[in-house]
């Protein structure tokens, strides 16, 4: 099924109110593509909307795929603890 296009006006609403960064790595993109993204996949049953759409870079919500939000951001942390413990103490 194809995606499709999110309307300009609740895009133009999650940009308002997200700002011009990644709400996972906090990228500033200004000057760059922005991507918006579901919390709450529409292969899962996200609607479109602005309460489920959220700004984005495209590596996050690349990365992101099909992952709900609590699950991406648990992937992350567990990335994150990973690279922590090979770094070993400080």
């Amino acid at each position: 099924m194809k995606k499709q296009p999110i309307p300009p006006r609740i895009r133009r609403q999650v940009i308002e109110r997200d700002g011009y960064y990644c709400v996972y790595c906090d990228e500033d993109l200004t000057d760059k593509e922005i991507h918006l993204d579901h919390v709450i996949p529409e292969s899962q049953g996200g609607p479109t909307t602005v309460d489920n759409l959220q700004v984005t870079c495209r590596k996050c919500n690349t990365s992101k795929g099909v992952l709900t939000e609590e699950e991406f951001v648990k992937r992350l942390r567990t990335r994150a603890q990973n690279i922590l413990w090979r770094l070993g103490p400080s």
